[in-house]
């Protein structure tokens, strides 16, 4: 099996003179989308992470209407001595309490000593010199940067200029071009890389905003853009006019090809730079004239193109709609086709080639707000997706592996070291994407012998062992053991991911270390989380709400020597945000629900004439079953009500407290006691009465007259404890539901929260959240027989094949791998009976575990 990628990252951000250090290796979010609704989730504690410019739990899909911006996990637990420890998510793209991979003995490399930073202002990007010097191109100067001192020389422009580009000639200057408003014509700067002072340059031919500049073989420097073109000599300082491209366009990628011609790629068909164009066109140098060329695979507009030294052209970006694909020209076959380059659907991209031979890929996406760095291995064509966040981009390689990177829609940047010192090792960043009919495929060419493992890269590279060496848990994702040996090797032997739902994703996060979001301790907890929703096309549905529903299962596993004690799980929810925010909370104690909904009956910023109600409700699992808390802080300001900056606030509002200790009271008013006195409860609103049909009473927001406005809820889970080793599994199911009015809709979400969370704990199949065969964490695996299997009495004979070298114990657990029974069997046995008699039909696992024999079967009571 490949590995996901050989270097490391290092980050550091300057925003607003505040200094933020974020991880060796950066978030990453994943999409749920596989029904009506499209989850957008994070790796670092935000269950559904939020955007800059509209919320990321979107329903329909592929719109901006949303119930909810964002929502964030936290935990928190006591010491034995009392002490609160607490990890928790923010709205955060930096610093996290939560780190990506699994709890690690060996502790990660620290990425302080792994990078510098600086900060360079800039519009337009930037451009490497041969002297290892870097530019930043901005409208009103050029910035030059020395990674090796840090320093910055400024050079501001003789006037103004718009958009401006610069390209290093053969002679060592760097000629500077470009215009904004048309038809306003700059004339060609020149600076030499010495001083770095000006000279004057002609005035060109035809304006050239966004257009391309290419140094012929013989010098000559050919600019092409969508108004015109035309044939620089810096010998002479004299420009000439050639024909138009045939397919005028800007905002276009161009390469030099072997012979001397040049191949233009995509770009905007307009002068304003709209438009997609998928014809490619070549720049014949000896003739002077352009000639059509082959059709892209895809339109695209601002695109990267970049030759390999294989003489190759790969092409990417410039084209959200085009998701993950890139293409490849081939000059010497003329050809184009398909390159399996798993990068994300960005629109602005920009790559270059690092001095080890993979290329470092740095993208853009406007449409969804986030960017992305990757390293594209041109030897295995896998990927490795090293930051996500607000980088742009434009990128520039150093000396080495450090990158200056462009943070995105800013004047900043980062200098990013991806060091070679310590060979840093981390593919736990991915969040898995997996759905059942593309296991249901792999299982067939399986079968058939016909596996192409580059159409299934979430399966070869599923996250099924951990580093033993470093600590790891040695099997960690789900997985279906097909020959029960104890490996996930779905080259050899078929092996695939068992997942839940018709589309799932799959992460692992801990809170070792620094807690720098809550403030808090650390626990050496371990979270493997599952998303998973359903297609009604595909799963039969109890009822169309299946199609609007997300769930999240939890793992969370304690890792350290201590028990902690008094521990709340839970998180806060922030409702649909706009300019004129006006929803409502509730709860409802008897479906463990806390729930938002709008505060009249039209949603004037989404949802119209059938304002949505949306709602998480704690799923009854058999272990962390029920909500013990609902309270509603404006998570702003100073006051009880504030956003937690302490361990103790966030722990406060998982217990149904007010950020100052104060109990939450129903006072028939906004619960607060100051406001009036009442009885302390740890649910805010529980009043169902008249939300379907009859008069409203109870304690609710509409009773109480509260204003509509911007809401929050935390909704917490507990108390509960966990020794050292123990496991607890925590699920949760997101709904919405729509009526035409707002306390309709909240009847709807009740009545599909009933149906669901019947549907979950007595129909779906959850057997691959705990305990699938292939996740025994012992160094090596052996089977034993139970007879009678299936079994009508309840009395089994285990026969272990051999005597046991060591004493151990035979645990019997249900499907859901809560442990029933532990029977504990002596050195020198050679197998033991087992009574099961009064259990309930159905299918049961038995594990055995002496020293360093572990093997688990299963058993049919019948």
């Amino acid at each position: 099996m490949r590995a996901f990628f050989k270097l490391g990252l290092g980050l550091m951000f300057v925003l607003g003179g505040q200094l933020l250090i974020a991880q060796c290796v950066g978030n990453k979010n994943g999409y749920l989308d596989v029904n009506q609704v499209e989850a957008i989730v994070n790796n670092q504690g935000e269950q559904f992470a939020e955007s800059n410019t509209w919320g990321n739990y979107r329903v329909p899909k592929s719109t901006f209407l949303s119930p909810l911006d964002a929502s964030n996990f936290w935990i928190g637990g006591l010491s034995p001595q009392g002490q609160l420890h607490m990890a928790a998510s923010q709205h955060s793209n930096t610093a996290a309490d939560f780190k990506i991979g699994p709890c690690r003995t060996i502790p990660n490399t620290v990425c302080t000593n792994t990078f510098e930073t600086a900060t360079i202002p800039f519009s337009d990007g930037f451009k490497n010199l041969s002297n290892g010097k870097v530019l930043a191109l901005d409208s009103l100067q050029v910035l030059i940067y020395d990674p090796i001192t840090r320093q910055t020389i400024t050079r501001p422009w003789p006037t103004p200029r718009g958009w401006v580009d610069a390209l290093e000639l053969q002679d060592g200057r760097v000629m500077f071009f470009g215009d904004h408003n048309y038809p306003t014509k700059n004339p060609i700067l020149l600076m030499d890389t010495l001083s770095y002072n000006f000279s004057p340059g002609p005035i060109l031919n035809w304006f050239h905003r966004e257009s391309s500049a290419t140094e012929l073989l013989d010098g000559r420097v050919l600019l092409a853009g969508v108004v015109g073109c035309e044939i620089w000599d810096p010998s002479t300082n004299q420009s000439t006019a050639v024909p138009d491209m045939i397919y005028p366009r800007m905002k276009h990628a161009a390469e030099r090809l072997p012979n001397g011609d040049v191949m233009v790629f995509g770009g905007g068909s307009s002068l304003n730079g709209t438009g997609f164009t998928q014809p490619m066109q070549r720049f014949d140098d000896s003739l002077g004239f352009w000639f059509p060329a082959k059709l892209l695979l895809n339109p695209r507009n601002n695109p990267s193109a970049l030759t390999l030294p294989d003489g190759r052209i790969l092409i990417l970006g410039g084209n959200v709609n085009t998701g993950t694909s890139a293409e490849y020209y081939d000059p010497v076959l003329d050809s184009v086709y398909a390159a399996t380059l798993l990068f994300g659907s960005q629109e602005e991209t920009n790559m270059r080639l690092l001095s080890n031979g993979d290329l470092m890929v740095s993208g853009y996406d406007p449409q969804n707000a986030y960017g992305e760095i990757s390293i594209y291995d041109l030897d295995t064509g896998f990927v490795g997706s090293l930051f996500i966040g607000f980088t742009g981009a434009p990128i520039a390689p150093l000396a080495g592996d450090d990158a200056i990177v462009n943070l995105a829609k800013s004047r900043e940047c980062q200098h990013v070291r991806l060091s070679t010192s310590f060979q840093y090792h981390n593919p736990w960043q991915y969040i898995w994407k997996l759905s059942r009919s593309e296991i249901d495929q792999f299982k067939a060419d399986y079968l058939a012998q016909a596996v192409d493992f580059t159409r299934y890269p979430h399966i070869e590279f599923w996250p099924a062992h951990g580093s033993v060496a470093d600590g790891e848990d040695r099997n960690l994702a789900p997985f279906v053991d097909v020959n029960g040996d104890g490996l996930y090797r779905p080259e050899a032997d078929g092996d695939y991911p068992c997942i839940v739902g018709d589309q799932a994703l799959w992460w692992v996060v801990n809170d070792q270390g620094f807690h720098p979001e809550s403030n808090g301790l650390p626990m050496d907890l371990q979270l493997e989380v599952m998303a998973y929703a359903f297609d009604c096309q595909q799963t039969p549905c109890p009822d169309t709400s299946l199609d609007y529903a997300t769930f999240f299962h939890y793992e969370i596993s304690n890792r350290s020597d201590t028990a902690w004690s008094d521990m709340y799980v839970g998180g806060g929810y922030s409702l649909q945000n706009s300019f004129l925010p006006l929803n409502f909370v509730g709860s409802d104690t008897s479906l463990d629900l806390a729930f938002g909904y709008h505060g009249d009956n039209f949603d004037d910023f989404g949802y119209g004439a059938r304002p949505a109600a949306w709602g998480a409700t704690v799923l009854p699992n058999g272990q962390l079953s029920q909500m013990n808390s609902v309270i509603h802080p404006a998570l702003s300001g100073m006051g009880h009500e504030r956003y937690p900056t302490n361990p103790q606030e966030y722990y406060n509002y998982m217990k149904g407290f007010w950020a100052d200790s104060l109990p939450l009271v129903d006072n028939g008013l906004d619960g607060y006691p100051s406001t009036a006195m009442g009885t302390a409860t740890p649910f805010a609103f529980p009043s169902t009465a008249g939300f379907c049909g009859g008069a409203l009473s109870g304690w609710s927001e509409l009773i109480a007259g509260q204003v509509a406005g911007e809401r929050h809820f935390v909704q917490g889970s507990g108390p509960f404890t966990l020794q050292p080793g123990d496991q607890i599994q925590y699920d949760l199911g997101y709904f919405i539901a729509r009526d035409s009015t707002n306390i309709g809709s909240v009847c709807a979400l009740k009545d599909a929260t009933t149906t669901l969370r019947d549907w979950w704990q007595n129909q779906l199949d959850r057997s691959c959240f705990s305990v699938v065969v292939g996740r025994e964490e012992a160094a090596t695996s052996h089977t034993f027989s139970i007879y009678p299997n299936p079994t009508g009495i309840g009395i089994v004979q285990a026969d272990f094949g051999e005597a046991l070298a060591e004493a151990g114990e035979l645990l019997v657990m249900d499907i859901q791998g809560r442990l029933l029974q532990r029977e504990l069997v002596e050195a020198g046995a050679v197998g033991t009976r087992l009574d099961l008699q009064g259990r309930a039909k159905g299918l049961y696992l038995l594990r055995l575990q002496a020293g360093d024999r572990v093997a688990t079967q299963k058993l049919v009571l019948q």
